[in-house]
């Protein structure tokens, strides 16, 4: 079974990013998952394209879900391993 890979984009000092990641872990249950940090402003083209945007919650390149966490978003990508 194969483990969901997710970034979460965040910005530091952002509460909602840290909300986001608190959550995709609570949701996860104890399940087995991936999750690589990015922080939207070391790269200019992350930040253009998804600045305004964070936190923001990607499998692969998929948009799980953005500015808060959607359960049955995430969901689908556990589903999918």
């Amino acid at each position: 079974m194969l483990r969901p890979e997710f970034t979460l984009l965040t910005r530091a000092e952002c509460g909602l990013c840290a909300e986001m990641r608190a959550a995709l872990h609570a949701h996860a249950g104890g399940r087995s998952y991936i999750c690589h940090i990015q922080d939207v402003d070391e790269d200019a083209g992350t930040r253009e394209t998804w600045g305004l945007r964070v936190p923001v919650l990607l499998c692969g390149r998929r948009l799980v879900c953005e500015g808060r966490f959607e359960p049955a978003r995430a969901e689908q990508e556990f589903g999918a391993g």
